[in-house]
This record gives C-alpha cells, structure tokens and sequence, in this order.
C-alpha cells in the first residue's frame, strides 16, 4: 500500500514537474534559462529520413548534476549528448530505433540522485538505460534506486573503488577506470622507477581519502612483508589556499621530492601553483 502511494505521488509530482531545473547557475552565481526545460528536459534529434517513420524509441535517463558539488556539469555535457544523440540518428546504428534522452537532476546528492532516479523510472515513458552519475556517492545512489526497475546503469565519471562491488551494483558498469587501479598504477610505477621517500597530499572528500588510504596500504603491506624499504615523508590534506601553502612548506621541509597526491582539480590546482610560487618544480619535486 506504502509502495502504490509512493508511485502515484511520483507520477502525480512528474506529470506537473520536469526534472531538470527551469533556470541554471554559475559558480559566480550567474543565471540563465536552461536548454531544455521547455522541452519537458528531453533532448531528441532531428529525424532523418533514411529511419522511416514506424519507430520504437529507446529513452536514455541521465542523471547528473545541474548543482551542486561539483557545480553544474550537465549544462556542460548538454551539447555533447545532443551531438551524439543525433550523429546515432544520421548514422546506420539502431535501425528501426530512435534514442532520446530525458535529462534529469541529481544534484550531486544521495538524497536528490534517489529521488530523481525513482521518479524518472517511475513516470514518462519507460527508461531502458540510465547514463549517471558524475558524483560516485550520487552513482551508487542511482543504482540502489534503479535495482527494483532492473535497469542498467552506465557510469561516465564514477570512479569510486567500492562500486567495484558486482553483488552490491549488480545493475553497474562505467567508463571510467576505478580509483582502485589508478591507485595501483601509481603504486607499481613509483616502485618501478625505485622511488623510495614520498609524501602524500589528499583531499576532503571521502574519494579522496580512500585513495590515499589504499596508496598508504599498500606501502604498509610492502614494509610488514620486508619487500621494499618506503619511508613515507609526509601525509597532508588540502582544502583551502592556507592549507596548500602548508603542504608546500612541509613539502619542502621534508625534502619531499616525489609526492602522490589524491586530490580533485580544484586542490590540486591550489597545491601546483603554490609550489610555482615557491620555485618547487620538475624536475627537482614532482
């Protein structure tokens, strides 16, 4: 009974409510119309004549961000779905198919990516694929949400080791490598290359952590197992300028020339201008 409703309240709220925002915004808070509110947040392509008329549509959810952590990527990615959307359409792939796209909001939130993936699964046409997320936490959102609808979801931008986990994601798969084997590529090549003094600079977000928590396990696994001789020089987190101008000052105190770091652009960027600044450079810090 609990279930019905909450359908019915999903059906009700999506017949009135597209689920992309009406109006988008910049970081510098800028606003303007988003592109495809209007259109019910669907992106079609121009019908060509060579797929006829008689088609079964194929509807593509995808659930990304017009807010929020990571700011607003799906106006960003907008243009390229439309371009792929229609080069599909003039192409000879899907005959007696036609792709649309339903653009829907996560807001780079568990709660927001929940809700936006039962209420697209829920109302409009039938979703035969979910393209999401961009945001790992949001992703794996999507995917406990979509495991009652049994609709594979694709990935582009999840890296997030524990989605590694085919019981738990079973409906998952992405484009975009693991943290896990990144992680390890680095890993093997700083061993490869016989580097032995590191320092170690991550970011906040939980991502972040886990990567420099693997990296650090792995060094740990080598020096219980008396494989290789780590010494590790420094382990720094960065969220704010002050802490990039520390991690640049504890990096030159411990002469830490080779340094792994787990951070996203915005940290990182702090992080390499800082060491600009202070004349750390390669081939002298990497």
């Amino acid at each position: 009974m609990a279930r019905r409703f909450f359908v019915a309240a999903l059906a009700a709220q999506g017949a009135a409510t597209p689920l992309c925002p009406a109006i988008c915004k910049a970081a510098d808070n800028s606003e303007w119309p988003c592109r495809y509110y209007s259109n019910n947040c669907v992106v079609s392509p121009t019908a060509s004549s060579h797929r006829g008329t008689d088609l079964v549509d194929i509807n593509v959810a995808a659930i990304n961000p017009y807010s929020g952590g990571l700011g607003d990527l799906m106006t960003m990615v907008e243009p390229s779905i439309a371009q792929a959307t229609q080069d599909i359409e003039n192409s000879n792939l899907l005959p007696g198919y036609r792709l649309k796209v339903h653009l829907v909001d996560s807001k780079c939130s568990v709660s927001d990516a929940t809700f936006a993936t039962q209420a697209t699964c829920s109302t409009g046409p039938q979703k035969h694929i979910l393209l999401s997320d961009s945001c790992s936490a949001a992703c794996a959102a999507v995917n406990d949400a979509a495991r009652f609808f049994q609709i594979l979801q694709v990935g582009p931008g999840c890296v997030s080791a524990r989605l590694r986990d085919s019981e738990h994601y079973p409906f998952f798969t992405r484009m975009a490598p693991s943290t896990f084997y990144n992680v390890v590529a680095i890993y093997e090549l700083m061993k490869f290359l016989s580097f032995k003094r590191v320092g170690v600079v991550y970011g906040y977000r939980d991502i972040n952590h886990a990567a420099k928590d693997l990296f650090l396990d792995l060094l740990d696994q080598d020096l219980t197992a008396g494989r290789y001789p780590w010494t590790v020089l420094t382990t720094l987190s960065v969220k704010t300028l002050d802490d990039a101008k520390i991690v640049a000052e504890e990096t030159h105190h411990h002469d830490a020339r080779i340094n792994f770091m787990a951070l996203y652009e915005l940290e990182g960027a702090m992080v390499l201008c800082q060491a600009y600044k202070d004349g750390m450079q390669p081939p002298d810090y990497n």
